[in-house]
This record gives C-alpha cells, sequence and structure tokens, in this order.
C-alpha cells in the first residue's frame, strides 16, 4: 500500500516549482507583486497543514485509513482549484486545501507504511516513504516546468489526474490485507 499511495510525497512537487509563474501569469502581475501573492497563498498551505494536524490528527485521532481518505480528498480539491483559478482568492483557497489535505495524509502514509510491513521490515518501509519524498525534489520540478511550458495548466490537471487515482487507491477494498491491518 506504501508503494501505491507514495504519490502524496512527491505530488505537490509537481506544481509546487510552478505555482509563483502560475499566479504571475494568470494575475498579470509583476514579479515582485507574483512573489508577495505566492508567499500568501504558501503560508495559508503551511498554516493548514499544521492546524490540520493538530486538530485533525492530534484531537481526532482517525486511522490511517480515514487519514489517507481525508487528505486524498483536500489534495484533490486543493488541485482542482488552482486548476480553475481565475482570481487569487481560489488560489488561496486551493493552497489551503492543499496544506489540509497534505497535513493529514502525511501522517497517515508514515502511519500506513510502518503498521504495513513486520517489525524487521520498519527500517526498509520508513527507506520507501524517504526515497519516494527525494524523488518528488527531482521528478516534480522537471515534469512540472516540463507541462506548464506546453499550457500553464498542465502541472495542474495532471495532479488532478493523479489525485483522483490516489482517491480512488486509498477508497477502494484493492488495500484490503493492508486496510485490516492498519484500520
Amino acid at each position: 500500500m506504501a508503494a501505491r499511495t507514495a504519490g502524496p510525497l512527491w505530488l505537490p512537487r509537481l506544481t509546487q516549482q510552478t505555482l509563483s509563474f502560475y499566479v504571475q501569469d494568470l494575475l498579470s502581475l509583476d514579479s515582485a507583486a507574483a512573489t508577495r501573492h505566492v508567499g500568501f497563498a504558501l503560508a495559508g498551505f503551511a498554516l493548514a497543514a499544521l492546524a490540520s494536524q493538530i486538530l485533525i490528527v492530534r484531537q481526532l485521532s482517525p486511522t490511517p485509513r480515514t487519514m489517507l481518505r481525508l487528505g486524498a480528498a483536500g489534495l484533490l480539491t486543493g488541485f482542482v482549484a488552482l486548476a480553475l483559478a481565475q482570481n487569487l482568492a481560489l488560489i488561496v483557497a486551493g493552497c489551503i486545501a492543499l496544506g489540509v489535505g497534505y497535513g493529514v495524509i502525511m501522517p497517515g502514509l508514515q502511519t500506513t507504511a510502518s503498521l504495513a510491513v513486520g517489525q524487521a521490515e520498519q527500517g526498509a518501509a520508513a527507506g520507501l516513504v524517504s526515497a519516494a519524498m527525494a524523488l518528488g525534489f527531482v521528478v516534480g520540478p522537471i515534469l512540472g516546468t516540463s507541462l506548464y511550458y506546453v499550457q500553464p495548466r498542465l502541472p495542474f490537471l495532471m495532479a488532478v489526474g493523479l489525485s483522483i487515482r490516489l482517491l480512488a487507491a486509498v477508497a477502494s477494498d484493492r488495500l484490503a490485507p493492508v486496510a485490516r491491518r492498519i484500520g
């Protein structure tokens, strides 16, 4: 299951590197204004991720499976908002939704990876999670900027498609053997 749901570790990297260009081009801003707007949107992402970990993960203590589902839904919502954005408000809302999604899915994925294997394989599971994150820092910017060059909304549309696949994977019974162990 961890291998199938490793997308959350690199999916944001697909769009994060192009967000400044996207905001600048979409809103016809100069570099300084685009930087301020993107900084505001990314601050919304960070605050939402922190708040979701405190309020949802810590206070409500959902099962790992529930965290994966909620997180995937948050990622999908955020990427749809960004793909459809026509103004700063929708960009900020999309980043906040991504923050909630990422803040919830990451603990769910880390817990799932840990519980999906035996005690002897814990290190390998943690290594897979770290490797997927590193892969995101390599592949995400290259793929995202290449797609942006073709059409500015393409990185966000690809992220929508991958988020749909992720949500389908965590919501399906294909993960039943692991899901029984993780709740």
